[in-house]
């Protein structure tokens, strides 16, 4: 052997007796909890310190340092990744900027101090579904290549996931966000695959402001409960369907310019906000949007929004008095259902564009002030099939420039102050059972045109001829 070779060795034996002091030391300095933990990581075993220490939470205590160490590679971990139930961290966890290898599972956990994985990566799954984050759970630009599991998960603090990046799916189903005033915050999340948020409960703010949502972003039954934030969805990007449906919204909603590729679903959603606005000017649908059987206590806005496929709103109710329903210019590329429909106030429905257009208040039986609305505006709307209006009290009807190339049919509608047809050109026009203003100059008439009239009872309004001149 050459003196190097011989020097070369003797330095790698020293190493080694340095590292096997070292961690002889280190295993030396471990809790027995934390012992346990090793064990079960090298084998590839879940770790439940529960069923092996027992209830008590001092007995299932691991140290900070200790996580921070066998998560980033000081100790062996087998490839199956950590798996660690039931522990309590009592110490602020820190894994700034660190690399995390293996799959990564804190299941039924309690986290008592701040978080902190901002600007970490984690090379495959991170679960920590059924944990508890007593302070703040900080996982801002977070990477995780795989899937994030938080479902049943307890958020107590503030909550950051701004510019995280999520490789797979974000599966957040019956998570609670408690704190009435600290944030739960996702502005400009990345989701490569689905984000489920099912039955989720947030208490305070929350924002979704530009996320990006690869697939489907899905919060049936979520409760949104502080009437103090307006939810914020503005700029939210998802490349196919958005449930809402049984959801509830206790405050505002802001979807201003939101991009769905696929289908929106908010049937059975509950807007109860009485004077915060649920907001979706510039929303843009690739499919259909659905809002059946919705309630809306508020101001509603869908100025502007872009609807593939159909809209259809049966059975919705709109009950705000003081503020007017704003669908004005919007456009539907297939038709768009309003049936059995309520409105307490007035209804702007102007300058949009339908393939067919059915607008119906809700059956005769029904009482009065619930079918009946103030104003209902139609005014340079072009649907390019069919129009009904059907069951409606008005105070005023506005149709002026309205452009209807198939039939055009109002039936039960009873007018009490003005009705404008100015300048409108529909297609076989016909009324039934029909009531028009008793001051027949708020019957306005010039420039109107039509293919065909009929009316199933003449002497029920006044001023025939003035139709037919």
């Amino acid at each position: 052997m050459t003196r190097a070779k011989f020097f070369l060795a003797i330095c790698i034996l020293a190493c080694w007796c340095l590292w096997a002091t070292q961690a002889e030391a280190a295993w030396r300095g471990l809790t027995r909890q934390e012992r346990y933990v090793l064990r079960q990581a090298a084998q590839g075993e879940f770790a439940d310190l529960k069923a092996q220490f027992g209830e008590v939470p001092e007995n299932r205590q691991l140290s900070a340092r200790f996580l921070t160490d066998l998560l980033t590679g000081t100790y062996p971990v087998h490839h199956k990744g950590v798996l660690i139930f039931h522990a309590v961290i009592t110490e602020p966890l820190d894994l700034l900027l660190t690399r995390i290898p293996q799959s990564t599972i804190f299941f039924n956990c309690v986290f008592k101090a701040r978080v902190n994985c901002q600007d970490a990566v984690f090379e495959k799954h991170l679960i920590i579904s059924g944990s508890t984050f007593e302070k703040e759970a900080i996982f801002h630009r977070v990477q995780v290549k795989k899937d994030l599991f938080c479902q049943n998960s307890t958020f107590q603090g503030l909550v950051d996931f701004t510019h995280a990046d999520i490789g797979g799916a974000l599966v957040a189903e019956g998570a609670r966000f408690l704190s009435l005033e600290s944030k739960a915050n996702f502005n400009s999340l990345k989701v490569g695959q689905s984000a489920f948020w099912r039955n989720a409960t947030f208490q305070g703010p929350v924002e979704f402001t530009k996320a990006a949502i690869g697939v489907e972003f899905n919060a049936e039954g979520a409760q949104f409960l502080s009437k103090k934030h307006p939810v914020k969805f503005n700029g939210l990007k998802v490349g196919n369907e958005v449930y809402f449906k049984q959801a509830v919204f206790q405050g505002g909603v802001d979807g201003v310019g939101a991009d769905i590729g696929g289908q929106l679903n908010a049937n059975g959603a509950r807007f109860l906000g009485v004077a915060k606005e649920v907001n979706f000017n510039s929303l843009k649908v690739g499919k259909s949007a659905f809002f059946d059987n919705a309630v809306f206590q508020g101001p509603v806005n869908f100025a502007g929004a872009d609807i593939g496929g159909q809209f259809g709103a049966d059975g919705a109710r709109f009950l705000s008095r003081e503020k007017t329903a704003n669908f004005q210019d919007i456009r539907v590329g297939q038709e768009a259902f309003f049936r059995n429909i309520r409105f307490k106030g007035d209804v702007n429905l102007g300058y949009g564009a339908y393939l067919a257009l059915r607008l119906e208040g809700a059956e005769k039986d029904e009482p009065v002030e619930i079918r009946g609305l103030d104003s209902l505006y139609l005014t340079g709307t072009v649907v390019r099939r069919g129009l009904r209006l059907a069951n409606f009290k008005l105070a005023n009807l506005d149709l002026s420039h309205l452009r209807v190339t198939g039939p055009a049919t109002l039936e039960g509608v009873s007018i009490k102050e003005s009705a404008n047809f100015q300048n409108a050109h529909l297609g076989a026009l016909k009324f039934k059972n029909v009531q028009w203003p008793v001051v027949t100059k708020n019957l306005r008439l010039d420039g109107l045109t039509y293919t065909s009239l009929w009316v199933d009872k003449p002497d029920n309004w006044p001023g025939l001829l003035a139709w037919v001149d």
